[in-house]
């Protein structure tokens, strides 16, 4: 019980100060004595004060790795992924991952409305294919040097929640080429 209380205020202590890898650190080892005193009337409510202080380190460290994600900061990657992966929150860290690095794919996409005058939308496509593939490479590259878990699976949650997006916009820039007459660019088919 003792050790419980010493822990908890450590880890308050840590987290107060934003010392988020040992913050992670005291609140594990907090974490691992609650299950022995939830029977004690004095202590019911600690998971409730563990589970606070973890809230607490997730939102203080949330915003360190959406910058680490957006900027590919990979030794700010590793710091963040080491905390997350000591208080078992992992699954933020794979949904920050989908989120950020949408936001590379659309700027290539956008790219089309500012493509060279003449230049057609099924002129364009293929380009934007080959850096789709060179984004996909270059993602798991870097994932895999910032320590991701899982990464293959990310990427792939990052092409395939992009391009679903995008979807509709692609369809309809096709059926407007479709749809000109003979005596306009189309498609060439």
């Amino acid at each position: 019980a003792q050790q419980f209380v010493h822990t908890l205020e450590a880890a308050e202590a840590a987290v107060a100060s934003g010392d988020l890898k040992d913050a992670a650190s005291q609140i594990g080892r907090t974490r691992e004595s609650v299950a022995d005193l939830q029977g004690l009337p004095r202590f019911r409510d600690s998971r409730a004060k563990v589970d606070a202080l973890s809230a607490r380190l997730k939102a203080d460290l949330h915003p360190r790795l959406v910058a680490a994600f957006h900027d590919q900061a990979t030794d700010a990657a590793r710091e963040c992924l080491a905390v997350y992966a000591q208080i078992g929150q992992m699954e933020e860290v794979d949904k920050a991952f989908v989120e950020c690095r949408q936001g590379p794919l659309y700027e290539r996409w956008n790219q089309q409305a500012h493509a060279q005058e003449g230049e057609a939308f099924h002129e364009w496509l293929p380009a934007f294919h080959e850096s789709v593939l060179a984004f996909a490479r270059a993602e798991l590259d870097w994932a895999a040097r910032a320590g991701m878990r899982n990464r293959r699976v990310l990427v792939t949650s990052v092409l395939v929640e992009t391009l679903t997006a995008l979807a509709p916009q692609c369809s309809q820039r096709l059926m407007d080429l479709a749809g000109r007459g003979a005596d306009q660019a189309a498609l060439p088919l």
